[in-house]
């Protein structure tokens, strides 16, 4: 099972789902795979992680992937 959590940042309704995260709406992203933190940090360093990752839309949800993917190898 994969999971993430999100730290809204003050005035900013939390939402569920990574869809939220791209209008950096978070101070903090953590992002669980097989029960394990596989990474903690800021939007702006999860998106920097999927840099050159080909898969995802989005610049954030590229780095999701590159992050998950390095995860299960």
């Amino acid at each position: 099972m994969i999971k993430f959590s999100v730290r809204a940042r003050p005035g900013v309704t939390r939402r569920r789902g990574n869809r939220g995260l791209g209008g950096h709406a978070c101070l903090a992203v953590a992002l669980m795979s097989g029960g394990k933190i596989v990474f903690g940090g800021t939007p702006e360093e999860l998106t920097a992680r999927g840099e050159g990752h080909g898969v995802g839309g989005a610049p954030l949800d590229r780095g999701y992937s590159a992050v998950l993917s390095a995860a299960r190898s």
